[in-house]
């Protein structure tokens, strides 16, 4: 049985509610879909962020569930004095990602929430025209459960997602990134 899901992807300059501002540091600055001719990701802010993206699942596996996600740090590089030489470096301003945090607002099914472990850097002074990656758009808890419970109802489920990359600085201080909230559409 095959499964379509529809992120539709509330980001950019006209979709203010996409992105949760928490002061943080460290922004999910957009979202886009993978190119459909597969191989290598480039990150390329510049590129229109999609008012959309679909994909599939079969027979209970979930294939191209994954999203290009722009990320920008505004922690300066620190600068060391030693012997009248400065050493300049982001060491102590990179930001280990430790986890995506998931949560989840449905009328259609009760979800709690997923954390997924993730080993990602974002260097200090981090540009999103050069920092991006993939990352799936729902966590592997609430995809199982939202696919299940269409399998056995027949119907389409809408789930309202909100994410944040949840970690630390090398410096040993904890943070987390701005929020992104974003609906997810899975059909039979």
């Amino acid at each position: 049985m095959r499964y379509s899901i529809l992120a539709m992807l509330a980001l950019g300059a006209a979709a203010q509610t996409g992105c949760v501002n928490n002061d943080s540091p460290i922004q999910i600055f957009g979202m886009q879909s993978l190119p459909t001719t597969g191989g290598d990701v480039t990150c390329d802010a510049t590129k229109p962020m999609t008012g959309g993206a679909s994909t599939s699942v079969s027979k209970g596996v979930v294939t191209d569930l994954e999203k290009i996600f722009y990320v920008r740090s505004n922690l300066q590089e620190v600068t060391t004095q030693f012997n009248g030489q400065n050493y300049v470096g982001s060491g102590r301003n990179d930001f280990q990602i430790r986890q995506l945090s998931y949560s989840y607002e449905s009328t259609d099914i009760s979800l709690g929430s997923d954390l997924d472990n993730l080993g990602w850097v974002i260097p200090a002074n981090a540009d999103p025209a050069r920092t991006c990656g993939t990352m799936p758009v729902v966590g592997s808890t609430a995809i199982s459960a939202v696919i299940s419970q269409v399998a056995t109802s027949g119907k389409q489920i809408q789930v309202r997602v909100h994410f944040k990359l949840v970690g630390e600085l090398n410096s040993g201080i904890g943070l987390s990134s701005n929020e992104l909230v974003y609906p997810v559409l899975v059909t039979p």
